[in-house]
């Protein structure tokens, strides 16, 4: 898949990802169970699942999975992801303002991995809860997608008002996503130099982590 750098711009209503991504075009439906459609001219069609986070045993890991095809690729991806205590509640009566949101969320992201394969591309990507302390919205990400080394910090944003923002580097090119909403859309635009897959997958991970994903 082609490194070239792009200009993104996405849009995501209604379980469906429309945009571009310089002069590919984008239309995919992406929902907490499956991917498929169209990506500059190469088909996508792949499936998804995580174990549920409800009800951990101390030390036990989030599993999720990713196979499918992208274009002529076979793409199979694994992650395991821990959780930590929620700090926050601690803080409850002293910040009632986060009160309700921490109330819903005792455990948060603490750290993951993600391996696998992409075509004859080995991925390998750990992260982690940025700034050393727990955060569900603010993490790092450090490894490989093939030859191209990934150096990504992001900001999901914990609400519907709040902006979020990926910065960093696939390779030698520079990443800078903005995620915000425009009317009923979640959207997703800057500049992104790196595999067209990794896009997606990435983009992906950002509905998820938004709480954006269309349940079918």
């Amino acid at each position: 898949m082609s490194s070239a750098e792009r200009h993104v711009q996405l849009a995501y209503a209604h379980g469906v990802l429309e945009g571009s991504a310089d002069t590919e075009h984008v239309t995919l439906q992406i929902t907490a169970r499956i991917i498929f459609g169209e990506v500059g001219g190469a088909i996508v069609d792949a499936t998804w699942h995580s174990t549920s986070n409800y009800r951990l045993a101390p030390g036990e890991a989030v599993e999720a999975e990713a196979r499918g095809t992208f274009g002529a690729e076979e793409l199979h991806l694994g992650g395991r992801f821990f959780l930590g205590r929620n700090l926050y509640l601690d803080d409850v009566e002293l910040d009632p303002a986060r009160s309700r949101f921490n109330r819903f969320f005792p455990l948060l992201f603490r750290e993951g991995s993600v391996e696998g394969r992409v075509g004859d591309r080995h991925v390998t990507v750990e992260i982690a809860a940025a700034s050393g302390g727990l955060s569900s919205s603010t993490v790092r990400a450090d490894g490989s997608w093939g030859d191209a080394s990934i150096a990504l910090h992001g900001t999901v944003g914990g609400s519907r008002d709040d902006k979020g923002r990926v910065r960093g580097q696939v390779g030698s090119g520079m990443v800078d996503l903005l995620v915000g909403n425009a009317n009923e859309s979640l959207t997703i635009d800057g500049e992104f130099s790196g595999p067209i897959d990794l896009l997606i997958v990435l983009t992906a991970c950002l509905l998820f982590f938004r709480g954006a994903l269309w349940r079918d």
